[in-house]
């Protein structure tokens, strides 16, 4: 994976105060250096969100994550809005079993305001993997796995069966990841509301994508 360049941590200070702007005060402004700890090498940009201090701290933080991704590089408008992809993951194990008490069969009164969020959204949500092989410090792999499902009718019981259905067949410790010969740490299922983005409309996506997460803290 290529290194990230200066102009790209540039953009990713322009975006980071451009939603502080949109949505704030939430996280405040950020420097130019603290940037860089936000950003992986696969152009996937963590929010600092709940008091998150770096990419590190977030992927292990048990609560969803909001994000920005890209393909190969960060380009911005100039002004903190990109074309690429943006959303809200639960993203580790941790998180996911904040999901699973939230979509558990037995406390169906729970599952109706999640959907709603979802629905209210309008971002189609998928069950993805995340795997890390090589090394520890590698950057994970990420695929879809299943078709993405429609937020207006999706129901919990579908979600919940989709994610039983990926973690059946996950990858485990040492099996070899196809994708890169190499031999897989972890894997884990996750859940992700997702949708393509450009300049135009970033500003009204990423302010929809924190309403919604301000509205998932409550259910946590």
């Amino acid at each position: 994976m290529q290194r990230i360049a200066q102009d790209e941590f540039n953009a990713t200070h322009r975006i980071f105060n451009n939603v502080e702007r949109i949505i704030g005060p939430y996280y405040g402004r950020i420097t130019r250096n603290e940037t860089a700890m936000f950003v992986s090498e696969n152009r996937w940009i963590m929010f600092p969100v709940n008091n998150v201090e770096s990419l590190r701290d977030g992927t292990v933080y048990p609560l969803p994550n909001v994000f920005v991704s890209v393909e190969d590089k960060i380009q911005d408008d100039g002004a903190g809005r990109v074309n690429g992809w943006l959303g809200f993951t639960y993203h580790n194990v941790d998180a996911m079993k904040a999901l699973y008490s939230i979509i558990d069969p037995r406390r169906p009164s729970r599952h109706q305001p999640f959907l709603n969020i979802i629905s209210n959204l309008g971002f189609p949500v998928e069950i993805q993997r995340k795997t890390k092989t090589d090394c520890p410090n590698s950057t994970p792999h990420y695929e879809t796995f299943g078709p993405p499902f429609e937020p207006s009718i999706v129901t919990a019981n579908q979600i919940l069966d989709a994610i039983r259905e990926s973690d059946r067949t996950l990858l485990r410790k040492d099996d070899i990841y196809s994708e890169t010969g190499t031999p897989v740490i972890w894997s884990v299922t996750i859940f992700t509301a997702i949708k393509e983005t450009v300049a135009a409309t970033f500003d009204e996506d990423i302010k929809n994508v924190f309403d919604a997460f301000r509205q998932l803290l409550l259910l946590a």
